[in-house]
């Protein structure tokens, strides 16, 4: 068990699984050195990937959306240099059409007619129809009898930096929280100062992965009562040292 924060200072993400060279260098640009920064990097927003919505309750103010779809048509590349690549999908209830920035043939070549696809990204209207059309979404190719799951929780976003994605991040991030899970962190509050039934290391990884609200509208990390049982714990510390 973790017994103070000094321990989790003292524990370089250089010693994490996965972590090598290039890896840590690129948290140490984030000024992220140790186990304790590297779990208070909080993301700035969420992706919701946790359900799936339908083409025919789309609209051009949806968002960021996660759909599951059939290639019906590979309309081909079009503007004036021919850079990007328009293809229609279909789903149960309509069809959308996706464009494609800067893609390369090997991509182009997964898109056969009828092939299954998890599809995510943003709504935005069509320049020529006003329709509601995805752009540059990520793909994901399904087998033909694959079976699709979504995710339990929201998926964070956080501020990076060159030559570390977001994968990498989330990945890292979840290895430094399981390990808290395993080994949590002291808890300084008594239960009868905590009015919040939550305990610090529960609170932590609540922020980096909440669950998403019944209507699925956007959460904001500050709102989250994670977040506010972590600035309550930190309130009463500076009060302390006062």
């Amino acid at each position: 068990m973790i017994t103070s924060d000094a321990q989790i200072k003292n524990i370089d993400v250089s010693n994490l699984k996965g972590v090598g060279p290039k890896i840590s260098s690129s948290l140490n640009r984030l000024k992220i050195f140790s186990l304790f920064d590297l779990i208070f990097h909080f993301p700035f927003r969420y992706q919701d990937r946790t359900y799936i919505s339908k083409v025919s309750d789309l609209t051009t103010d949806s968002g960021s959306v996660l759909l599951c779809l059939k290639v019906k048509a590979v309309e081909g590349f079009v503007g004036s240099r021919g850079k990007v690549l328009k293809i229609l999908f279909a789903d149960d209830t309509g069809i959308i059409e996706a464009s494609f920035f800067n893609t390369y043939a090997t991509f182009v070549h997964n898109f056969t007619s009828g092939r299954r696809v998890l599809a995510y990204g943003s709504i935005k209207p069509d320049y020529m129809t006003g329709r509601p059309s995805l752009v540059h979404p990520e793909i994901t190719f399904l087998q033909t009898n694959e079976t699709v799951t979504t995710e339990e929780f929201l998926t964070p976003i956080y501020s990076s930096t060159e030559g570390l994605g977001q994968a990498i991040l989330r990945k890292t991030i979840k290895t430094a929280l399981d390990l808290i899970q395993k080994a949590p962190l002291p808890e300084i509050l008594p239960q009868n100062l905590n009015p919040y039934g939550m305990s610090l290391s529960d609170a932590i990884k609540d922020v980096h992965y909440p669950h998403p609200q019944s209507d699925h509208t956007p959460i904001v990390p500050q709102k989250l009562t994670s977040f506010e049982r972590i600035c309550y714990e930190e309130l009463i510390a500076y009060q302390l040292c006062l």
